[in-house]
């Protein structure tokens, strides 16, 4: 089975999370009651006062911008969160087909029934800047810019023939997009976006624990992970694997199920410290870029 993941879903700003990547879904009491509170609004998403419960077990990032962290790495608006837990419903008999057979796989975002990557020449040259003056100091920024700097690299000559550029410009005016620190300690480790996202999410943002002495994962890593979301491609263990975070949306796998891709947590045993591309990362990445389709 061929399965890289292009996904359709809500405008969500997908990140790294420390739960996603670090560990399973907690247990314990709480646990359990916050498994009740979301069940009970995946199956009743049109109650307000069920969606609220929900929403109060969720972490808002940053505080008072109406973005809630779910899933461990995804943040998406108040006002998405009725449709991201409708996305979250199981299939019903008789239901039309919204997505592809999933199990384990690499993934693409699909919207409006289209799959969400970057299509034109004029969208595959991203120019972006650096906010500096959001950084604590100027030795994080350096290493922020230097570490985005490998990871699109990275993600260039893996396919040269894709056509992708990341070129950094120093007016923020004319850019794409700008990389930019959240002081959030709730915050994820980063997040970034999707192509079909509105232009003024276009932001890849690094938090606290992204220079935590703790971090266990690589840096450049973490942005090539990033970079992927930016080329529209979604989680490797996107849904129904034992020990990962289910996701809502629709998708298409274009590639084999890989467990160390650089899309994968660390979760369902699977997921990898380095984050690097994979062969078959690589593979999804040309088929979809080079002919528009999934690989065969």
């Amino acid at each position: 089975m061929r399965n890289l993941i292009i996904s359709a879903t809500v405008t969500t700003a997908l990140s790294i999370s420390t739960l996603s990547l670090a560990q399973d879904p907690p247990i314990g009491v709480a646990a359990e009651k916050v498994a009740s509170i979301t069940q009970a609004a995946v199956a009743n998403p049109s109650d307000p006062a069920v969606v609220d419960a929900f929403v109060a077990t969720l972490v808002e990032v940053p505080t008072g911008s109406g973005f809630y962290l779910v899933e461990g790495d995804i943040l998406i608006s108040r006002g998405e969160i009725a449709n991201y837990l409708e996305n979250r419903q199981p299939r019903r008999a008789g239901d039309p087909p919204t997505e592809a057979p999933v199990s384990k796989e690499l993934i693409v975002n699909i919207v409006n029934g289209q799959y969400d990557y970057l299509k034109t020449e004029h969208d595959r040259s991203l120019k972006y800047a650096i906010d500096r003056g959001s950084f604590r100091s100027s030795q994080e920024a350096d290493a922020v810019l230097a570490n985005f700097q490998m990871g699109a690299q990275a993600w260039v000559e893996a396919c040269k023939e894709c056509g992708v550029s990341f070129s950094l410009v120093e007016d923020s005016s004319d850019v794409d997009f700008v990389i930019s620190y959240v002081d959030d300690v709730d915050g994820p480790i980063a997040r970034a976006f999707f192509p079909s996202y509105p232009k003024d999410l276009w932001r890849v943002e690094v938090f606290p624990d992204y220079f935590s002495d703790n971090l266990s994962f690589d840096q450049v890593g973490v942005m090539r992970h990033e970079i992927g979301h930016i080329l529209g491609f979604r989680h490797e263990h996107i849904g129904n694997i034992p020990g990962c975070f289910a996701e809502g949306g629709t998708y298409q796998p274009i590639t084999p199920y890989t467990p160390n891709s650089v899309m994968h947590y660390m979760c369902g045993d699977g997921g990898s410290f380095d984050l690097a591309l994979r062969e078959t990362d690589v593979e999804g990445f040309r088929c979809l870029y080079t002919t528009g389709k999934p690989c065969r």
